[in-house]
Formats: C-alpha cells, structure tokens, sequence
C-alpha cells in the first residue's frame, strides 16, 4: 500500500511501501561528510580492491547529490549505501560506460539537477548483510526519491554474473565474434528464463524482484569477469509520475491525503 500525506503542512510526500524492513531498530537516511570512514570500510568489504570507492569519491558525490547517497543503518551501524545521481532520460538512448555516466563515480560532471531519472552509481551492502532487507529498504527509498521528485524513471546498469558461464554452457567462442553479434547473443541472455520461467541471470532475477525491467545490453559497462565486462539496462517505470498536478488540485479542494492498494 502507499500512502500519500499532502497537507499544506506536509513538506514532502511521504511513501510507505508495505514491503519496507519492519525492524524499529532499521532506517534508511541521507549519508553525511561524518559517515565518510564507515563508508570507506563498507566499500572495503564490498568490492574487491579495483571496485572501490575512495573517499574523494565519496567527498565529490556528497558535495554534488548529497540527497541521492541513501545509507541503510541498524543499531549505529552501516549496512548498506546506495548512491545515486539524476540525469536526462534521453542520455539512456545512447551507448556509454559506467565511467562516463557517472563522472567515474564521482558524479560531478553526470549529475543534472534537471533531470528526469533517479540513476543507480552503486549499491553497497556488507556480504553478511545481503538477505536481511537491506536492498529492499534502499530500492524503495530510491523509489521515494524518484517520487518526491516527480522524475519519470529510475534507471541502473546492472551486472550479469551468470553470463560467462551460460557462454561456456552454450559452447559459444564469444571472444572472436563482431561486436553486434556479441550483443545479440546478450540480448537473448537478457531476456531468456529457466523451464522454470525465472530470468537466467540471478541478478536480473533480483531486479525484477525489484520491478525493474531489463531492457538491453551495455557493452564494455564495466570491467567484470563474470559478465564479460557487459552490463545490462534496467529500467523502473514511476507509477506516480505527474501526479503532483493532480495532488495540488486536490488540496484545492481541502483533501490532506489519499490511499492507493
């Protein structure tokens, strides 16, 4: 259920997904300058060496989008962190790195104020961490975010860990292919199921649990074995977007808030 709260005293609106951690002692907020060290350790045993961020990045995406680096805490300690930046829906037609749409992580030179689209830089989340929640609260507060602000979509380039050994199965000699057959094969991948009529990607498994939809191949994303440096578009469609126009015609006739299933 979500709940809208759109009195003249409400500041923001405010979203409740049902689905979000119960736990009292679990929250989601915005990331400071003071969390910079917590995050640093977070990133530590997150990512291998070559995947980290350091804390200039983290100094440059704080200073830039400070309201999208969404971190999950429980009992005074980090969880997780999304970090997220906003861009124009039309950059996503276009064929680009994880580098290039996003300054590098840094997000200085990406980040468009304008923006139509909440888009995903990175998710963080300690290994012993993964299954308690904690992406599903941050997802959902990214959805908040895209709420609040009216923006059209949430997008993200994810990764496609099982896509090398699909490759291996399906005895495909990938490397030596032009690149347009690369991406066709990909594309296949992206959109294949098990007789089970579950994704064959367990990430695109996870997203998809998450309402996003795959929606095509990104080659050369990032450099990741296991995806044959391929990433792949997934796209959430806001549900709410321009309902603004319709909230400040109900204030006008005095409704504070509404309630949708």
């Amino acid at each position: 259920m979500y709940h809208f709260d759109f009195s003249k005293e409400s500041k923001s609106l405010e979203y409740r997904p049902s689905m979000v951690n119960s736990s009292k002692e679990f929250f989601v907020r915005n990331a400071t300058m003071a969390d910079l060290d917590a995050l640093i350790c977070l990133e530590e045993l997150a990512w291998a060496e070559n995947a980290r961020a350091d804390k200039n990045t983290y100094i440059s995406r704080l200073k830039t989008f400070p309201e999208g680096i969404l971190i999950g805490e429980r009992n005074g300690e980090i969880e997780g962190v999304a970090v997220t930046q906003l861009v124009s829906s039309s950059i996503l037609t276009s064929h680009f790195t994880w580098s290039q749409i996003t300054d590098n992580g840094k997000i200085a030179s990406t980040h468009n104020p304008l923006g139509d689209v909440v888009y995903g830089v990175n998710l963080s989340v300690k290994p012993d961490h993964m299954h308690n929640g904690v992406i599903l609260s941050l997802m959902n507060a990214i959805a908040k975010l895209a709420i609040e602000r009216n923006l059209k979509f949430g997008a993200l380039g994810g990764r496609l860990p099982g896509l090398r050994k699909y490759l291996k199965k399906m005895n495909i000699d990938f490397a030596n292919l032009p690149d347009k057959t690369k991406d066709k094969i990909v594309e296949e991948y992206i959109s294949g199921t098990t007789k089970y009529n579950r994704p064959l990607d367990p990430e695109i498994a996870m997203y998809r649990h998450f309402n996003l939809t795959p929606v095509r191949p990104l080659r050369n994303y990032f450099p990741d074995y296991e995806s044959m440096d391929y990433g792949v578009l997934l796209i959430w469609v806001n549900p709410f977007f321009d309902w603004m126009t319709i909230i400040n015609g109900l204030r006008l006739f005095g409704c504070r808030s509404i309630k949708i299933n």
